[in-house]
């Protein structure tokens, strides 16, 4: 549902533009790179930023794999590790090129997938200095990936659409009942961060739709209690991140009071799980 979803996200999104406006495998540690500051010389003629053209290899050398990045000059090891002959699920991708920090120039976007029954999509950005690569920041989106990378502020700076998944099991809910949310990154003090809140818009139209299908749950009759939970912890989710949780826990009880009674005994696990920091850091 979440997928089918992510229509009415970017158009939500779009518009604005027009406008003007579990446990997961372990994580690869991206390797620490010092690179000073490169200043002009006084009177210095500028040169052209280099274009750099991407891409992601993995080397299988003997026993071990190095994913390696590439901006066409020089390479940069993200990650080595052993070869496990069973492992088959987890893969190394270029996910996008975009300019993420209105430098003028196009950063790297690596996927690292860990394989799994659901988690974890890891990300790594990676820019092009003169002395090569160098990763800029790295993150986890747990059970989430990244949908969209498109500058919908027009600042010259790529936001990241994606899936905030930290209600994912909330309550002992299974993972094919729990509400994702719509999550917006934005680049800010050298990483990327949750903006979402920056597109109330975006936020209204998907608890909109949560409210739709909540009531529509229930008008159906026969649907499985936790259908209905999914959808009301949804809706209370978003209303949350727009500071109106009284005003969605109003909604629900107006549409399935056994789900606003479900939410009231469980607020506090709703406000604990919302309040950790997405998206996950990558150490």
């Amino acid at each position: 549902m979440r997928w089918l979803s992510l229509v009415s996200v970017v158009g939500v999104l779009l518009l604005l533009a027009c406008e003007g406006e579990r446990t997961p495998a372990p994580q690869p540690m991206p390797p620490v790179t010092d690179t000073p500051a490169i200043t002009p010389s006084e009177g210095a003629t500028s040169t052209p930023a280099y274009s750099p053209v991407w891409s992601v290899d993995v080397v299988e050398m003997e026993d071990k794999r190095q994913v390696m990045v590439n901006d066409g000059r020089r390479r940069l090891v993200l990650a080595t590790s052993p070869i496990d002959p069973e492992e088959t699920l987890q893969r190394w991708d270029l996910r996008a090129t975009a300019d993420v920090d209105g430098d003028g120039q196009e950063e790297a976007i690596v996927l690292h997938y860990t394989g799994g029954a659901h988690c974890c999509f890891e990300y790594f950005v990676v820019a092009t200095t003169p002395q090569g690569p160098v990763v800029l920041d790295s993150f986890s989106l747990g059970n989430a990936s990244i949908e969209q990378v498109m500058d919908i502020t027009a600042d010259g700076r790529a936001e990241l659409l994606t899936w905030d998944d930290r209600l994912a099991y909330f309550d002992a809910l299974p993972y094919a009942f729990s509400p994702f949310l719509p999550l917006v990154l934005c680049w800010r003090d050298g990483a990327f961060q949750d903006c979402t809140a920056r597109f109330p818009e975006l936020l209204r139209a998907e608890a909109n739709g949560a409210v739709d299908r909540l009531l529509s749950a229930v008008q159906e009759g026969g649907k499985d209690d936790l259908v209905k939970r999914g959808a009301a912890l949804k809706v209370a989710a978003l209303y949350h991140r727009m500071g109106q949780l009284r005003e969605g826990l109003g909604k629900v009880a107006n549409i399935c009071p056994p789900c606003a009674e479900w939410l009231e005994e469980n607020k506090q696990g709703l406000l604990d799980a919302l309040s950790v920091e997405i998206p996950y850091r990558v150490r």
